[in-house]
């Protein structure tokens, strides 16, 4: 089973069924885990506290000091992912926040101001050293990906 890895979600009756299930290579792997810790609150994994993102202890809340939130956002998916990603090493995240605007497509008269943080991951697979880069669009308040 060493280097197999198995794509999200992961399909449970074909396993119970005893039928193979779809495989996939160790970067595209590692992108469904951090894309999983990115939209994951703490806690909300049962068997581990640690893994998740502190974006959403902040979503639909005005948040006064951007920096201070980037960076926040920073340290949590930097810390998440030393602990619970050992396939990563010399990990260096960025994200910038911007705010969008948006016609509500039942009235266009009408705007919709999104916040979207923009998550880059660069870093090198510890098993070949090669460079590694993950980006990610979120949409938060209300979450959606892009």
């Amino acid at each position: 089973m060493k280097n197999e890895y198995f794509k999200l979600p992961i399909p449970f009756s074909e396993i119970l069924s005893r039928k193979e299930i779809e495989k996939t290579n160790v970067r595209f792997s590692i992108n469904q885990k951090i894309q999983l810790m990115l939209l994951t609150y703490f806690g909300e994994c049962r068997y581990n506290d640690n893994f998740g993102c502190v974006v959403w202890e902040y979503d639909f809340t005005n948040v006064s000091n951007e920096n201070a939130w980037r960076d926040l956002v920073v340290g949590s998916l930097t810390k998440t992912l030393v602990s619970n990603e050992p396939r990563l090493q010399n990990i260096n995240i960025k994200v910038s926040i911007k705010e969008e605007e948006f016609d509500d497509p039942k009235d266009h008269t009408i705007k919709r101001v999104k916040r979207r943080l923009d998550v880059n991951v660069k870093a090198n697979m510890l098993e070949t050293n090669e460079p590694y880069d993950y980006s990610q669009m979120i949409y938060v308040s209300p979450i959606s990906l892009d």
